[in-house]
């Protein structure tokens, strides 16, 4: 039986309490984690049976939702491959320069720069990579079941299946491909059509503002596109 230990950590200004379940070699792996198994041999394009051997190097770990993962300036110390929830990660606009002459009272704007669905993988990849401070911060968009890699694991599992390393690369040039495409739209209308085919069914589970944000054009924008095809 796999053993689930509930700590908290500490992240920056608050407690995060998640539940971690660790997993050993005398038990049958593909049982426990056989939806995480066949998403990330798909993921890597080998047969899950090939995978038994890379379970010890995950910790499964429950997160609630609006958790951050990581933090702008921090060293990315994980990567996480998503069973269910959704993460994103997005960055402070700083140059407020404008806007503060239109609004004295401004805040940084969030811009969301990546929506990662199950069994996508996230992490601020320059800073995991290279293990220098990142840009990005990384949150649960609701409550979501993660396998962590730390940085160390993945050298260690990059190793034994070079491929993993390899698709790593790949699948981060793809993300970044997929945006720069979207962005790429002039229509704000094409534009949500791209994000609603390339995420079928998650328009609904996260919030107006973290899509407009990603879309790049304001909420009432997306709100009206949406209205107009009522």
């Amino acid at each position: 039986m796999d053993i689930l230990i509930k700590y908290a950590v500490n992240l920056s200004s608050f407690t995060l309490t998640i539940e971690v379940e660790f997993f050993y070699i005398g038990i049958p792996k593909v049982l426990i984690m056989e939806k995480f198994i066949n998403g990330l041999a798909e993921f890597v394009g080998m047969a899950p049976e090939h995978f038994e051997a890379a379970i010890p190097f995950f910790t499964k770990v429950r997160v609630p939702a609006k958790k951050l993962l990581l933090t702008a300036g921090d060293v990315a110390s994980c990567l996480w491959f998503v069973e269910t929830g959704v993460l994103r990660a997005y960055y402070l606009e700083q140059d407020l320069t404008l806007i503060k002459a239109l609004d004295g009272n401004a805040q940084p704007v969030e811009i969301t720069t990546w929506i990662v669905p199950a069994f996508g993988f996230l992490t601020d990849i320059s800073s995991f990579l290279y293990q220098k401070p990142g840009h990005y911060h990384i949150e649960t968009l609701e409550p979501s079941t993660l396998y962590q890699l730390s940085f160390q694991n993945y050298k260690e599992l990059a190793a034994l299946y070079p491929e993993m390393g390899h698709l790593t690369h790949e699948r981060t040039f793809e993300l970044m491909d997929m945006r720069v495409r979207m962005c790429g739209l002039r229509s704000a209308a094409d534009r949500l059509a791209f994000f609603e085919n390339q995420y079928p069914g998650i328009t609904g589970r996260i919030s107006v503002n973290i899509q407009a944000s990603y879309l790049n054009i304001t909420a009432s924008t997306l709100s009206r596109i949406r209205n107009q095809r009522k």
